[in-house]
């Protein structure tokens, strides 16, 4: 369908832009954070680990010491040290909390081991212990590195969905640039960069739409031609850009006063023409008297009115450039009745 409405939110594409790239770059953020934070945990689980396997060995170098008579106070400080470390590692919430509750069943299985094996200075009891500790140790440290592994996946599933949502927030954008670069260059075609109305081309167009619809279903509609008086002096009298602000103030107003399904188009030079769908001879009229006095009030050069002349038709399906040539005439008639006039078109 030919028929192109007025919009007063064609500008919202700019926001909508605007919107979409905040929208990626707070994806983009969060995926920065949760890859940053994927690599932390790799490396502090990866020191948790480590830390685990120290303890399981030096539970061993320890009870050799001690079946050997020999000082193990160095081995026990370490021991203790890293005791310390893991449970400043892995305060609440380092872990899943479906996770948590078993790592800490083990945890502390390992230390109340650990912590009869200091105190203990049997030899056989401290062989049965070591031997305890370190499988505990063991079960602790296997399990930790399971739980890490499971952690892991987690984020790398976030980061998964996170660059996946990227990448259509990505490709979206694309399309809706390529899409509003082309509906600009559409738009360019078929408005003229002057006045902001549409242009000849898109009137004829329009024009012959309006045409098959009569001939099909006899739906009326009228046109208005428009033309402003003495514009040549103006532009004389005043230079072209001022003749150029009158033209654009005045299609802004005309804009402003018409119905939405009406449709106004830059002819040629101050030439203006409207498209009245679904109107009558008689109402087409008093549209256009209405324009014509308000055009008079709000439009003024150096505090003097700008006045228009008119022609005013409904067609009758003599084809379009008859019907032209019809309204044209009455313009040229209204020039010659003394301007700001309506004419009605016979």
């Amino acid at each position: 369908m030919l028929i192109k409405l007025r919009k007063k939110g064609i500008a919202v594409s700019s926001p909508i832009l605007v919107l979409l790239l905040l929208i990626l770059g707070i994806t983009l953020f969060n995926g920065y954070l949760l890859t940053k934070s994927l690599k932390t945990s790799i490396y502090k689980d990866a020191f948790l680990v480590n830390k685990l396997g120290q303890i399981r060995g030096s539970v061993q170098r320890y009870a050799k010491l001690k079946l050997q008579h020999i000082s193990a106070d160095f081995v026990k400080a370490q021991i203790e040290n890293d005791f310390n470390i893991i449970d400043e590692l892995a305060k609440n919430g380092y872990f899943p909390k479906e996770k948590e509750s078993q790592f800490k069943y083990l945890y502390n299985k390992v230390r109340h081991s650990w912590n009869e094996l200091k105190n203990e200075n049997d030899c056989d009891a401290i062989l049965i212990l070591s031997e305890k500790c370190w499988e505990e140790a063991d079960k602790l440290t296997s399990y930790t590195a399971r739980v890490s592994e499971y952690k892991n996946n987690l984020l790398l599933k976030k980061v998964s969905y996170i660059t996946l949502i990227t990448a259509i927030l990505i490709l979206f954008i694309i399309f809706f640039v390529y899409f509003m670069i082309k509906k600009g260059l559409e738009k360019e075609k078929i408005i003229d960069p002057l006045t902001k109305l549409y242009n000849r081309r898109h009137f004829i167009e329009n024009f012959n739409y309006f045409i098959d619809l009569y001939e099909r279903y006899k739906r009326p509609f009228s046109i208005i031609f428009l033309d402003i008086d003495n514009f040549k002096k103006i532009n004389d009298t005043y230079g072209h850009q001022k003749g150029d602000e009158i033209l654009i103030n005045l299609s802004k107003h005309i804009m402003q006063m018409l119905r939405n399904t009406d449709l106004a188009f830059r002819y040629g030079g101050e030439e203006i023409v409207i498209i009245l769908p679904e109107t009558e001879l008689y109402e087409a009229f008093q549209i256009a008297e209405r324009l014509r006095q308000s055009i008079k009030e709000k439009i003024q050069i150096k505090s003097k009115p700008v006045t228009v002349s008119m022609g005013v038709g409904t067609y009758k399906g003599e084809g379009m450039f008859s019907f032209i040539e019809r309204v044209d005439e009455a313009v040229y008639r209204a020039k010659r009745a003394g301007k700001d006039k309506v004419i009605i078109s016979q």
